[in-house]
């Protein structure tokens, strides 16, 4: 899992650079149930000044990103785009008012399991094949 995940958010950062916050992970021991393990991310804060709504797509501001989407969508071994569905999971920072990737796990195009995330994915950056 951790493995997938790494690759996964390393497509990320290749093709969506600056704007990934980067996750480290790590196997711990589940808090309730000392006998259990889970799989950690821990991240940089970030604080947004507003969460990046489907709406939002098409201003300019975000042209960059929905450009670097477009590359990876095209030029990525698993078709991959990032999770821009999930609140939250794409805001603009404070502090720098950057467009950052939040969830750097990006949305595999070419796994049956993820087909109707990354389609609505696809919609929302205006992707549609």
């Amino acid at each position: 899992m951790i493995e997938d995940w790494t690759e996964r958010q390393q497509t990320a950062i290749t093709y969506m650079g600056e704007h990934v916050v980067r996750e480290t992970f790590s196997i711990d021991a589940y808090p309730l149930y000392p006998n259990t393990s889970l799989v950690t991310a821990l991240q940089d804060r970030v604080t947004p000044e507003n969460l990046v709504e489907a709406s939002d797509y098409g201003i300019p501001e975000l042209q960059g990103f929905v450009a670097a989407s477009r590359t990876m969508q095209a030029e990525s071994t698993h078709k991959s785009l990032p999770d821009v569905i999930g609140r939250g999971n794409v805001v603009i920072e404070a502090t720098t008012g950057a467009i950052r990737l939040v969830d750097p796990i990006v949305l595999n195009g070419k796994d049956p399991a993820e087909q109707g995330l990354y389609k609505r994915a696809s919609r929302i950056l205006g992707l549609d094949d």
